[in-house]
């Protein structure tokens, strides 16, 4: 009986523990949410400055880089490019496309693991949404993430669409497992309620 109650409390501090480090992701996630709006801020009130760098587009404020991988724009920022326009844009792309979804993916791991720690056991059916939501946020940022950029910032530089590879394979491939594992998960719930029933 000991022993149990010692695996027991190992067990609440590691679940403790890491939902600690996930609550430090999700904060970083959220600076940069805040962050986000503040640049609009700036950019609604001073005049941009955009250059283009070798491998990116970027400012020398916060958030404001354009990569190239992810916006295949292998040249130079034209002449009658409203840089204002560009800069806004790209923040909105940013804020709505990676950093929102990021803060929605911390923010369900650590409420899964808050639930599966405080429960009597690990199996805790509470847990079963916040898992699933964690799998459509990382399905989301691996798919839709790059698409969005492309799209948006090749119609804002070029005028047409421009798509180069947008989908993270690795990244879907992670999310369908999360969300296979949370229907596993749920039928081990359903098992563990009909096993406490019948006790």
């Amino acid at each position: 009986m000991l022993k149990s109650e010692n695996v027991e409390k190992r067990e609440r501090i590691y679940y403790k523990w890491c939902t600690v480090l996930v609550l430090v992701f999700e904060c970083f996630a959220a600076a940069g949410v805040l962050i986000s709006i503040i640049d609009l801020i700036r950019v609604a009130a001073a005049s941009p400055d955009v250059a283009a760098a070798e491998t990116y587009y970027g400012t020398q404020y916060f958030t404001v880089t354009m990569t190239y991988e992810y916006t295949p724009v292998k040249g130079y920022i034209t002449e009658d490019l409203n840089l204002k326009v560009f800069e806004t844009v790209w923040i909105i792309v940013q804020l709505f496309s990676s950093q929102i979804p990021y803060l929605i993916l911390f923010d369900s791991v650590r409420r899964m693991l808050r639930r599966i720690g405080t429960g009597h056991s690990p199996l805790n059916p509470d847990a079963v949404p916040c898992i699933q939501m964690a799998g459509a946020a990382m399905i989301f940022l691996s798919v839709c993430k790059g698409l969005i950029e492309q799209l948006v910032m090749g119609m804002v530089i070029y005028g047409h669409v421009v798509i180069s590879n947008p989908v993270s394979m690795t990244g879907l491939f992670g999310g369908l497992l999360i969300l296979v594992f949370a229907g596993i998960y749920r039928r081990g719930c359903r098992l563990q309620q009909d096993a406490d029933e019948t006790i």
